[in-house]
């Protein structure tokens, strides 16, 4: 039987942009997964815009008062199922193949215990490098933590992601690095990571 594969997306006031992220799941070849939406405050009609997800039973919802990313994708992560973790930032989507691919990489490398990138850049390919947040790095030599895919239990024995403003997915590659887990860096890019979200993370910094 084919593993769970839990999808955790933290996500605030992004009403407009979460019906994208949900159709590149539903158009997954891989198909054994719930998604967990994690509600970080939202005031706007996020609920709303994920009643038809919502009615699949495989999607689950939970809202709270405002913690930031870091700290909702840990709340995911105490509610995920799953053998597998992936994260889905709420304006960004999965190229059809995308868990497909992941899990025949892990499944077939069992020793790995997390994928990072393999990202499609639209946009401004330059970020805020997080030693220096005035100088610009590109993305192809960060970590981007929506690109993230590895075994649930790792990611709890790390305790997910730290509170951290910016770049608490290198941190959280760090510490992992740190421990001895395995960290494979995938080349097929699959996927879609959208820079033109005026209140992103990277461009509000």
């Amino acid at each position: 039987m084919s593993p769970l594969i839990s999808i955790l997306t933290a996500t605030y006031n992004r009403s407009t942009l979460l019906s994208r992220a949900w159709k590149s799941i539903e158009k997954q070849t891989f198909q054994n997964w719930e998604w967990i939406v994690i509600d970080d405050g939202s005031d706007d009609n996020t609920f709303d815009t994920l009643k038809p997800a919502l009615k699949t039973k495989k999607v689950r919802y939970f809202w709270h008062h405002n913690q930031k990313q870091p700290l909702s994708l840990n709340v995911g992560l105490k509610l995920a199922l799953g053998k597998y973790v992936s994260i889905l930032d709420s304006d960004d989507e999965y190229l059809p193949q995308h868990l497909q691919k992941r899990l025949e990489i892990i499944e077939n490398q069992p020793y790995i215990d997390i994928l990072e990138g393999g990202m499609e850049i639209i946009g401004n390919p330059f970020v805020p490098d997080k030693n220096n947040i005035d100088t610009q790095i590109h993305l192809d030599e960060c970590v981007a933590g929506g690109t993230f895919f590895g075994k649930t239990e790792v990611f709890k024995a790390l305790n997910g992601f730290q509170n951290l403003a910016y770049a608490s997915d290198a941190d959280f590659l760090e510490r992992a690095s740190h421990q001895q887990y395995q960290i494979f860096k995938v080349k097929e890019k699959t996927y879609r990571y959208y820079r033109d979200t005026p209140d992103s993370i990277c461009n509000n910094l």
